[in-house]
């Protein structure tokens, strides 16, 4: 984990706070519309249980690909806007996430 984050500040740029906001808003609805999606599938015994993580990991991987290429936000600017922002201080902040 402090390797992920040592490389965030060494390479993430600080975002303006209510964009940093909206690109987590938009990672968090992907996210819970992802989930959603894959739940009924194995609900309806389209895909296997064990299936699950791998989709879900390839779903976050596309919302931060659409992301980076809608609005030139990388993950690692996220990172570290919310560090350097202290915005898990936050409670609305927490409750979105």
């Amino acid at each position: 984990m402090k390797q992920a984050v040592d490389y965030e500040d060494a390479n993430g740029k600080i975002l303006d706070t209510d964009v940093c906001i909206k690109a987590v808003r938009r990672i968090e609805e992907a996210k819970i519309g992802s989930i959603d999606m894959v739940t009924k599938n194995v609900q309806m015994k389209r895909i296997p249980e064990q299936a699950v993580p791998v989709i879900l990991e390839i779903d976050k991987c596309r919302v931060l690909d659409k992301l980076f290429l809608d609005e030139k936000i990388d993950n690692e600017d996220i990172g570290k806007t919310v560090r350097g922002s202290k915005l898990m201080e936050n409670d609305d902040f927490k409750k979105m996430i």
